[in-house]
């Protein structure tokens, strides 16, 4: 398939800092994450969010605080804040990325009564190394009018009566089964079934367009397919019901705006839907999906959430194609990080 540069740079929405403006118009992000075991994920989030806004924050573990207030490490271009210090910082700032490198392998100490009734006020006492699922209910109970982007560890020990309306997440199929059982979604006897139908309908629907628009290449230039268009390739039935599916979920999570990874994107809320096509194989290795989240979140401190989240997959699936077609699959998330402003750059400049 031939994709037109000119119609994906009116998909793509970057809005560019105005001449006059000063710090902090341009936008203000605060990313929630990592652990003593995942460290890198976070700064993958980060550097990819501290190229897009005026002012980025990250908080993360005591020993990780404490780490980068001695030696900076990539905290270069941002500021850290410590655990007493968030209610300020979530009060200011404009989006907030929760999740890219918390731990998701401990059961929590917390009963679900007690998970919901942790106040703010607890935070400090909580242990950030193997309290994510506490950690992640208070903030989000307790900033219910923030743009959040749920990621990674917060998302898979998410409970979906936490989440703040319109929120954004990031599931890849597993994670999006998981959160679909977890909490019950689907209150039928076989709710395992109706959840393996749609993911197994998304992998088809997946197909089906790769075949229509013969993508046989190992690489491909994204684009994007509105839900109109889809409907032209297939109205059958089945695609009519799991549309609608997919948008009654969306309700059911306080009509978040559901950024489901993969080969093709698929990215809808309670009332449309889209799918971002490209990208190759190298977007499987570890950390891609934490580019993808700090992108995200990035974009939408200065836009709607449905434009930061087909905006942010159509240039992580560019920065891929632009990279594969320098090193084949021969690259790594660190150097998706660095060709991420070189992929808005080249749009600019088409």
């Amino acid at each position: 398939m031939s994709i037109n540069k000119d119609n994906l740079n009116k998909q793509i929405k970057i809005i560019s800092p105005h001449r006059f403006s000063h710090k902090g118009d341009n936008g203000k992000v605060l990313i929630i994450g990592g652990s003593d075991l995942f460290q890198a994920a976070s700064q993958w989030s980060f550097q990819v969010v501290s190229r897009l806004v005026d002012m980025t924050f990250y908080s993360s573990t005591s020993e990780n605080n404490d780490l980068l207030f001695e030696h900076k490490f990539f905290l270069q271009d941002g500021v850290v804040v410590k655990r007493s210090q968030l209610p300020d910082y979530l009060t200011e700032v404009d989006s907030v990325l929760i999740g890219p490198g918390m731990r998701r392998d401990f059961h929590t100490r917390f009963s679900k009564a007690q998970l919901n009734s942790i106040k703010l006020s607890d935070l400090n006492d909580l242990d950030w190394e193997f309290d994510t699922q506490a950690v992640t209910s208070v903030l989000l109970r307790s900033w219910p009018n923030k743009q959040w982007v749920i990621d990674a560890g917060s998302l898979q020990l998410l409970d979906i009566s936490w989440l703040p309306k319109n929120s954004i997440i990031t599931p890849h199929r597993q994670e999006l089964v998981d959160l679909l059982s977890r909490n019950h979604i689907f209150e039928v006897s076989d709710s395992a079934g109706i959840i393996k139908n749609l993911v197994d309908f998304l992998d088809w629907l997946r197909n089906k367009i790769f075949d229509h628009y013969n993508l046989n290449d190992d690489s491909i230039s994204p684009f994007i397919l509105s839900e109109s268009e889809i409907l032209a390739l297939d109205s059958s039935q089945r695609i009519t019901a799991q549309l609608k599916l997919l948008k009654q979920i969306s309700s059911s999570l306080n009509d978040a705006l559901v950024v489901y990874k993969g080969a093709a994107d698929f990215i809808w809320n309670a009332s449309e839907l889209a799918v971002v096509v490209g990208g190759n194989a190298g977007l499987t290795k570890g950390g891609t999906g934490d580019v993808l989240a700090g992108l995200i979140t990035g974009l939408a401190a200065r836009q709607s959430a449905p434009e930061a989240a087909r905006s942010g997959a159509l240039i992580t699936k560019l920065a891929a194609h632009q990279l594969y077609q320098q090193h084949g699959l021969v690259y790594n998330t660190s150097d998706l990080v660095k060709q991420i402003p070189l992929t808005i750059k080249s749009l600019s400049d088409s």
